[in-house]
């Protein structure tokens, strides 16, 4: 599959699921983070290129366009011999799997509230633990996710 030929079939397809582009990268708003998709040339500029597709976890909005690098869960999607619909298929299926095992491990909160500190944002409560990051409300009324070793039980 040629490279031009990702952009325009692929792009499209992304683009009817709510992914908006800047340049060989796509961005979605998923139910765990922003998912991201990217074509990536090959260095050896052999008309060669790679998929790319990662989610960024989490609410840190410093990072609303994250890069494919910058993503915690990722991977690259096989193109060779595939036919457009079967790369979407492909990057569509990754996202709904990486989605359900994240579901998965998520753990419903305790039947007593967890109170947490955090240095920077004070006293909490953990609403939601993920397995290696936890949603905590804290007394100002903000809710974070942060990773589990910057909490401390209170």
């Amino acid at each position: 599959m040629l490279r031009d030929h990702v952009v325009d079939e692929v792009g499209r397809k992304l683009k009817k699921l709510g992914f908006k582009r800047k340049g060989t990268t796509w961005r979605h708003e998923g139910e765990w983070g922003i998912e991201v998709f990217n074509i990536q040339g090959s260095q050896w500029g052999s008309g060669a290129f790679y998929l790319n597709v990662g989610i960024y976890l989490g609410d840190d909005r410093n990072l609303l366009e994250p890069r494919e690098h910058e993503c915690q869960l990722r991977t690259r999607i096989a193109h060779e011999d595939r036919s457009g619909d079967e790369v979407c298929e492909a990057i569509r299926t990754w996202f709904e799997t990486q989605t359900r095992q994240l579901e998965a491990r998520a753990r419903p909160p305790a039947s007593q509230p967890v109170r947490v500190k955090h240095a920077t944002f004070g006293a909490g409560t953990i609403v939601e633990d993920r397995g290696s990051t936890v949603k905590v409300a804290f007394d100002d009324g903000s809710t974070r996710v942060l990773a589990r070793s910057f909490v401390e039980v209170a």
